[in-house]
This record gives structure tokens, sequence and C-alpha cells, in this order.
């Protein structure tokens, strides 16, 4: 999993994790960031977008 923190205005930090994977993704991701999407009202609704940073997969 990939774990990401955000800080809001009023110091509060919320913890965000991806979908699991299978490899330890050093080195993939720019300035370690990664894009997450968060309903406004509500931040135990969000999808983490890993797939952006992650090598593409192909099935044989």
């Amino acid at each position: 999993m990939i774990y990401a923190r955000y800080q809001d205005i009023n110091g509060c930090i919320h913890t965000f994790h991806s979908r699991n994977i299978f490899f330890y993704p050093a080195g993939m991701m720019k300035n370690n960031m990664v894009k997450i999407y968060t309903r406004p009202d509500n931040f135990k609704k969000y999808y983490m977008d890993i797939d952006e940073i992650l090598p593409e997969v192909q099935m044989h």
C-alpha cells in the first residue's frame, strides 16, 4: 500500500491509503506526491490515483 497524508488549514492531518500493490514503489513517485480525490463533505470517501505512477502491466 501507499500511504499519504494531507494537513488541512485547521491543522488536522488526514491519512489515506491505496489499494494493495505487490512491490515497493520507491523511485516511481515524482516529488513524493500522488493525487487523491475526496468528497468535500466526507474525506472517508476517497480515491487515490496511483495508476499514473505505476508501470503499465500487460497480461499474457
